[in-house]
Parts: C-alpha cells; structure tokens; sequence
C-alpha cells in the first residue's frame, strides 16, 4: 500500500517499482468503469496537465461538438495493480474529469460525490427525511 500525497510521491514511486505502465480510472455516469493508459514518460505531463480523452464516446458524458475533456489523476490513490506480475508492475490512478478550461465537469460522478458530500442539510429536512423513510420501510418491506 502506498501513500502519495503529492505528484513527485507518484513520479518517485514508479521510478522506483520500474512501473511499465499507469492505468488512468474513472467512471462514466451509469457507473462503469473507464480506463486508458499511459507510459511512466508520459505521466509528468499526465499529472500536471490531465490527460485529454474524447467524451463523446463515453456514454453519457458529451456530445461531439462540446467532447473534448481532460482527465486529471489524484495522486492520493497510486495504487499497484496486484495481479500484474512484479517484475514490470502496472499502476493505477483515479481521476476527476474536467471540462478544457479546467473546470469540473458537472457529470462526473466524483464531482457529484463530492458536491453532495458538501450539502448542509438542515435539521428539520433530516427529521422529514427520517419520518418519510420510517413510512416507507413498514410499507414496502
């Protein structure tokens, strides 16, 4: 188990483990997970810059006039593949989706997560919402 914190972590880590290559994660917005990889050359620039990809073929995300986006790994979960053999190891990093201009892109499920981990809910929502799961539970068991 690593724990990078920072982009040189990662850059020292696969240096180190002769890592061959660095799987780029995300989910699409049913929740399947997409993948592309990269080379160690090119994840300075990966983690820096993001990596560009075309969102009109991951479904859900964008239509061909608005598709280009960028994925942006976050170097706290550069994790190895443990089923890839130890010799030339393989790595993962999870990331956020952006739109070009750097902002978040609102169909992003971490993004979403996120935003939703930041609502404040006030008291007495939390009591409707607790009387009306109450409710439904006895009637639909």
């Amino acid at each position: 188990m690593f724990s990078c914190k920072t982009k040189k972590d990662v850059l020292k880590a696969v240096k180190d483990h002769n890592v061959s290559f660095i799987q780029f994660w995300f989910t699409d917005v049913l929740g399947m997970q997409k993948i592309f990889s990269i080379t160690p050359s090119e994840l300075e620039e990966g983690l820096e810059e993001g990596m560009g990809f075309d969102g009109s073929s991951i479904q859900g995300f964008a239509r061909i006039e608005e598709s280009d986006m960028i994925a942006m790994a976050d170097p706290t979960t550069f994790q190895l593949i443990p089923w890839r053999p130890s010799d030339r190891p393989v790595a993962r990093l999870i990331c956020d989706i952006l739109n070009p201009d750097g902002t978040p892109y609102e169909g992003d499920p971490r993004y979403v997560l996120k935003r939703a981990r930041n609502i404040s809910i006030s008291p007495a929502t939390r009591q409707r919402t607790s009387w009306i799961r109450a409710a439904t539970s006895t009637a639909f068991p």
